[in-house]
């Protein structure tokens, strides 16, 4: 939950943002958000995995970038980490024929990307990084007149 009036509600869920556990989970390495779609298995075309760091990062990714591209999954890390998720799409969803595109904060450290690149190339796995080079913006989470999106290949 995104509590859009913080120092006005109840001290317990004073906090810009609330996360309710709902499926009784306590483990954080499955923390994501994956919006709802269909994927042929049996095309013979990669499937672009589109990964954000926040909810409304992907949701503006979705909307407003990619127009709802079909082939495509689009996820929200929510604080469980890039390897975890793209361990659980390569390891445990057993998708490897995927591209991976990347929409990171511009306040990442490169120690993060290093890692992700590091994973991905094992298994030759295209890498894409998207940033947002709008003057003042951090990330993909804001209206589309906000976005100077930049893209750099790195496998």
């Amino acid at each position: 939950m995104r509590n859009l009036r913080v120092g006005k509600v109840y001290q317990s869920i004073d906090k810009r943002y609330v996360n309710y556990n709902i499926f009784n989970k306590f483990n954080n390495t499955q923390r994501f958000f994956t919006l709802p779609t269909n994927i042929d298995l049996t095309l013979p075309k990669k499937i672009k995995l589109n990964i954000a760091e926040g909810p409304f990062d992907i949701l503006s990714v979705f909307f407003n970038l990619r127009n709802q591209e079909s082939h495509s999954i689009y996820s929200a890390i929510i604080g469980s980490g890039y390897l975890n998720i793209l361990r659980h799409f390569i390891i445990a969803m057993k998708l490897i024929y995927i591209e991976v595109h990347i929409y990171i904060d511009n306040d990442i450290e490169d120690y993060v990307i290093n890692n992700v690149y590091n994973f991905l190339e094992i298994y030759r796995i295209p890498l894409y990084i998207h940033r947002n080079a709008f003057p003042g913006e951090k990330d993909f989470g804001v209206r589309i007149e906000k976005i100077n999106e930049t893209i750099q290949r790195l496998i």
